[in-house]
């Protein structure tokens, strides 16, 4: 079997291997008074970070699960994110040090969206966006070719796994990786952070059972 076609099988056992269904976890049970101490914590970090924005009550209960390291569901997979680099994120995103993208459909036409998490999810996510950074349809990117051959030049002496390791780290060192997202709307030059949502996720699921109960928290937005 040619070289690439071993390493993209490699990285398809592993995206399954780290993904999570939500058929095979138990429903966890939260304790409630570690997850209001989680609540609270993230509160009080927001307050530093966020000079005038506004967080919904929902983006801090799932900011809360990860904290907890409780995982949520996005559609039938279950991610774990690291807390902290959301936090951090959306500190940058206060202060216009990041780029966003507006959101073009019908159903989220006038919110916004980050990404966040590249590199920090537990779950099958930096294995799919390393994957699909060198592999389209099974096949080296043609815009790929020349850099994968280099690589193959330099570490095939050393075996597939030292092959493996540079295209992850190369991978890892470009702009071009994405997680997944937090949503968020502008309004009269404030920002509202509302949740975190996945690319799993169609609009209709997103607006209908996230964003309306962050719209009923912020009517404002509704204008």
């Amino acid at each position: 079997m040619e070289i690439h076609k071993v390493i993209y099988q490699h990285l398809i056992e592993q995206e399954n291997k780290r993904l999570i269904h939500s058929d095979k976890c138990e429903e966890t049970e939260i304790e409630r008074a570690n997850f209001d101490r989680a609540i609270l914590d993230t509160k009080n970090r927001l307050s530093v970070k966020l000079s005038h924005g506004k967080c919904s009550q929902f983006l801090l209960e799932q900011i809360a699960r990860h904290r907890l390291n409780i995982g949520e569901k996005f559609n039938e997979r279950i991610e774990l994110y690291n807390a902290s680099e959301i936090l951090d994120m959306l500190e940058l995103l206060e202060n216009d040090k990041v780029n966003h993208t507006d959101f073009t459909g019908e159903i989220l036409i006038g919110f916004s969206k980050i990404h966040h998490g590249t590199y920090s999810g537990n779950g099958y996510s930096i294995v799919r966006n390393i994957k699909e950074y060198w592999f389209k349809k099974g096949n080296i990117r043609n815009e790929r070719q020349n850099e994968f051959q280099q690589i193959r030049s330099d570490y095939e002496h050393h075996g597939i796994s030292a092959i493996l390791n540079m295209m992850h780290s190369r991978a890892m060192g470009k702009k071009e990786l994405r997680g997944e997202w937090i949503v968020f709307k502008k309004y009269e030059g404030k920002k509202y952070y509302l949740c975190l949502a996945s690319h799993y996720e169609d609009d209709k699921k997103i607006f209908e059972e996230k964003l309306m109960k962050c719209l009923t928290e912020f009517p404002e937005l509704n204008r």
